[in-house]
C-alpha cells in the first residue's frame, strides 16, 4: 500500500497508475516509508500535481488540515524525509518545496 497512517482512505481517490508512479519515485529517492514524512510528502506531491499553481505554504496548510496535525510537525517530518533522501541518494541537496515540485513535475511527465 502506498500510504501509511491516516492516508489509507486516500487510495480510493488516487488513480492506481499515479499512485504506483508516486510510490516508485519516493522509493527511488529513498524516502523512509516508515516515517510520517513519507505520507505528508506523498499527499503534498499529489496536491502539487493537481494544483501546479499552489505555493508551498498552501500545500503545507492543506496537508496539516488533511492529517489533523500541527504545522511544525508536518514541516519537520517533511524536512527529515527530504534530508534522508539526500543523505542516501546524494546529488543536489533540495529544499522541501523544490523536492515536492520536482516530484510533482516528474509524476505529471509520467502520465
Amino acid at each position: 500500500m502506498l500510504f501509511r497512517y491516516e492516508l489509507e482512505h486516500l487510495n480510493a481517490e488516487v488513480p492506481a497508475d499515479r499512485a504506483a508512479n508516486l510510490e516508485r519515485f519516493l522509493n527511488e529517492k529513498q524516502i523512509p516509508k516508515n516515517s510520517f514524512g513519507y505520507a505528508y510528502i506523498a499527499y503534498a506531491v499529489l496536491l502539487a500535481a493537481e494544483h501546479p499553481d499552489m505555493d508551498i505554504d498552501r500545500l503545507t496548510a492543506e496537508t496539516v488540515r488533511r492529517f489533523d496535525a500541527e504545522t511544525a510537525q508536518v514541516q519537520r517530518a517533511m524536512l527529515y524525509a527530504v534530508l534522508m533522501s539526500w543523505r542516501y541518494c546524494g546529488g543536489k541537496k533540495l529544499t522541501v518545496p523544490e523536492f515536492i515540485r520536482s516530484a510533482a513535475d516528474w509524476l505529471l511527465a509520467q502520465e
